[in-house]
């Protein structure tokens, strides 16, 4: 991704480009430890998360599976990751995966505005209080905006691990996931990751970094 983006330099805007510069020199080395920085506590809004909320780990039941058509039910499978931190490790990671460039405009932040909407319905019955209730204060929608602003950024290096292997090849994502069993630590390894998909994959992430920049998640690497 970063090669990908110097080597296309003139093609972006300087602010993104330099904000691009300041994501490579603080994560870049070390990648994990720098997303540690979002698993930490935070009294309001911290969660039972799933912990690896992608839509693989996600079953669909359908009236007519066929076309699908009908949803009747979703449930989670694999829950070796789960763990006790902000929901926007879930739902960033699900949404930078799942929603392609074309239709995130039109998604993002309605999808946002609706799990806000349920976090806060979700509240009152608990509490048997209604949405006007001073203890739900705390979670308003400026609040909840503002704290996935700061945690935006963990869905968004996720991707960039995964999404190579969704989008390349079949006997490409065959190799990655043979060396990954036996040798993941191998040069053929690591160079097969630097080019499979080619430059759809590299669009596609620069397509997430550009929306993550537009958004402000990005300032955190400031």
């Amino acid at each position: 991704f970063f090669t990908y983006v110097e080597k296309n330099e003139k093609s972006y805007e300087k602010d993104f480009f330099e904000s691009i510069k300041k994501f490579k020199k603080n994560s870049y080395e070390h990648p994990a430890a720098f997303m540690e920085r979002f698993l930490k506590k935070d009294d309001t809004f911290c969660v039972l998360l799933h912990g690896d909320y992608n839509r693989n780990n996600v079953l669909f039941q359908y009236d007519n599976p066929e076309d699908f058509g009908g949803l009747k039910a979703v449930k989670m499978i694999d829950f070796q990751e789960a763990r006790f931190a902000s929901p926007v490790i879930d739902i960033a990671f699900f949404m930078y995966m799942s929603l392609p460039p074309s239709t995130r405009p039109l998604l993002w932040d309605k999808l946002l505005k609706l799990y806000h909407d349920t976090l806060i319905k979700c509240l009152t019955e608990l509490l048997k209080c209604d949405a006007n209730d001073a203890r739900l204060e705390p979670y308003n929608f400026e609040n909840f905006l503002d704290h996935f602003g700061k945690h935006g950024c963990y869905g968004l290096m996720v991707s960039y691990h995964f999404l190579p292997w969704l989008l390349c090849p079949t006997e490409q994502c065959e190799k990655i996931g043979e060396l990954f069993e036996t040798d993941m630590k191998s040069d053929a390894f690591r160079e097969i990751l630097q080019i499979c998909g080619g430059d759809k994959v590299d669009e596609r992430l620069v397509s997430n970094a550009l929306h993550a920049f537009e958004k402000g998640y990005l300032k955190i690497f400031d």
